[in-house]
């Protein structure tokens, strides 16, 4: 089962000089969905880079444990398209399905072909465009990630995701204003999108210092959770450190 979250870099500052590589989890039981595509897959985390393994290191709080947890994932969409305006070809249909059971079978090769197949019957599509940046970031490929998320935006301007990932790539570059430029976007057009406050919340918090935006962020992100009847312990802890210091 493919399921969701956000970003390779992360680093876990616990305590006074507590830096870690952490695993990421996905919201157990949640269901996102992103302008008519459901999303998932779960991408490995890299070491994180030098700037957010040496933040504050006796200050930090409990929430810089995962400097940017919400973003590591990848999000796969699982339509072709959500614009009623867009008719999706069948031999679109029949490649994007057959490159569906390709990530779900951890074949990014076949399914980089097949999706790049498709964009070049139906450039107007924009879930082969997210999916396609997917596999690019599993290879490190990042200018053309990006480049495949721009086009996914492109296509489909209320891509949620797709400017998900891109503030991503804009805050592991140190592009931070572009990554909050790129989160604020995704919120505007998918405003029930939980990880984008996760990652906002973090950017705020680890590497803007802007603690009261940083707890309103994890707020709603805790907010739009529950809805689907998830708590996340650790958010919860972040939320109790940044009340106590503000």
């Amino acid at each position: 089962m493919l399921t969701l979250f956000t970003d390779p870099s992360t680093a876990d500052l616990m305590g006074s000089n507590r830096v870690k590589r952490v695993l990421l989890t996905a919201v157990a039981g949640a269901t996102l969905l992103l302008g008519g595509c459901a999303m998932g897959g779960l991408m490995p985390e890299k070491q994180a880079g030098a700037n957010s393994s040496t933040i504050g290191s006796g200050s930090a709080s409990s929430s810089s444990s995962a400097s940017e947890i919400g973003e590591s994932s990848l999000v796969f969409a699982q339509l072709p398209s959500s614009r009623p305006d867009v008719k999706v070809k069948p031999q679109s249909a029949e490649l994007f399905a057959q490159s569906l059971a390709a990530l779900r079978a951890a074949d990014y090769a076949l399914a980089e072909y097949l999706l790049g197949k498709i964009t070049k019957i139906q450039p107007e599509l924009s879930g082969p465009w997210l999916n396609l940046g997917q596999v690019y970031l599993v290879g490190d490929r990042t200018d053309s990630a990006r480049q495949a998320f721009e086009q996914a935006i492109e296509a489909n301007p209320t891509n949620c995701a797709a400017y998900n990932q891109l503030g991503v790539l804009a805050r592991q570059e140190g592009r931070l204003q572009e990554a909050e430029g790129s989160y604020l976007a995704c919120i505007d057009r998918d405003p029930s999108f939980p990880q984008v406050y996760l990652n906002l919340g973090i950017l705020y918090e680890v590497y803007l210092g802007k603690l009261p935006q940083a707890l309103k962020a994890y707020r709603e992100y805790q907010d739009l959770a529950a809805v689907s009847g998830v708590e996340d312990a650790r958010v919860k802890g972040w939320v109790i450190d940044l009340e106590r210091r503000l």
